[in-house]
């Protein structure tokens, strides 16, 4: 049996601190994780990367 995973997420345009443009991805699954980048596929890389890290320590207990 094959099981596949469907990442929910969505991808907001946005602006840094200092007004410059950037993308924000938020993780419709998992509450608070999220990425961001000056591009979409630096906010979807950074976001992936973030949504690893999330999931690791959910699975070492450090996460409630």
């Amino acid at each position: 049996m094959k099981i596949e995973s469907i990442l929910s997420w969505m991808v907001v345009p946005d602006e840094t601190t200092e007004g410059n443009p950037c993308f924000v991805v938020y993780d419709l699954d998992l509450h608070g994780c999220m990425g961001q980048g000056l591009t979409e596929e630096e906010a979807t890389a950074d976001w992936l990367e973030a949504r690893k890290e999330y999931l690791n320590e959910e699975g070492n207990g450090r996460r409630t």
